[in-house]
């Protein structure tokens, strides 16, 4: 996922496209039947993009993403990321984002079940053993929804570590200690979504522990969102530096 920063009120509006172009401006969700729009304005054009164009949105201080439901392409608020991401879609007939839904890295999708919640998350859980086991350990239902996401996304990174062999990563290395250190400094801030930002650097931590490349965009979105607050660009500055040599 995310598929999904230390926002001010003053940070704008941005849409990343799928072939990572980022666009500044206003910009408007369109919900349509099959496929969800997404209208941009930067004060001299108005442009559309489909949901299927579109990698990320950032709107009113929150991400959005594109996600393939039985009825089209909708775009969502973005909750959590990790192998599995947890989005808020809209209910029927409603504007509201207020229906869990769950997205694996392989395109899968759940639309959280309420009355069958137990049988749906084994289902499509089911590469992971123990989260059976953990569900039962830790009285686990659906309001422990994100728990049962980060014990999931934990046991796909052990499996992977495992079949890989993969060695640790060393903590010294330069882009763990820059994404450590502006994490450390979000952590205690008021910053309106501390939460969000926090998420895109465990991503990108993530990915460098299984010696992956940061994506690009996930560092756009970070620089889009922090560019009005002085107090973070020396940690920023010393993060991008860190991930021009990966």
């Amino acid at each position: 996922m995310m598929m999904c920063g230390a926002f001010t009120l003053a940070a704008q509006d941005f849409l990343i496209t799928m072939k990572s172009d980022t666009l500044l401006g206003k910009t408007k969700i369109m919900p349509y039947d099959v496929v969800d729009r997404v209208q941009i304005n930067d004060g001299i054009h108005k442009n559309q993009f489909t949901a299927t164009q579109i990698k990320l949105l950032f709107l009113n201080n929150e991400f959005y993403g594109p996600v393939r439901t039985e009825n089209g392409y909708r775009m969502m608020k973005l909750v959590k990321l990790g192998y599995v991401c947890r989005y808020l879609g809209r209910g029927q007939n409603t504007l509201t984002y207020d229906v869990d839904y769950l997205v694996r890295q392989d395109g899968q999708t759940l639309e959280v079940p309420n009355v069958t919640f137990r049988k749906g998350i084994l289902e499509f859980f089911k590469d992971c053993k123990t989260i059976e086991e953990k569900m039962n350990e830790e009285k686990l239902g659906k309001k422990h929804l994100d728990r049962i996401i980060e014990l999931y996304n934990q046991c796909i990174d052990q499996q992977t570590r495992a079949s890989r062999g993969t060695p640790a990563v060393d903590e010294g290395d330069p882009k763990l200690v820059a994404m450590n250190s502006l994490k450390k400094k979000l952590e205690p801030s008021t910053l309106t979504s501390k939460t969000d930002a926090i998420d895109i650097l465990n991503d990108m931590i993530d990915k460098v522990k299984k010696r992956q490349p940061v994506p690009k965009y996930l560092l756009e979105s970070l620089k889009g969102i922090l560019k009005d607050v002085p107090d973070y660009q020396p940690e920023l500055e010393k993060l991008t530096q860190a991930l021009i040599t990966q």
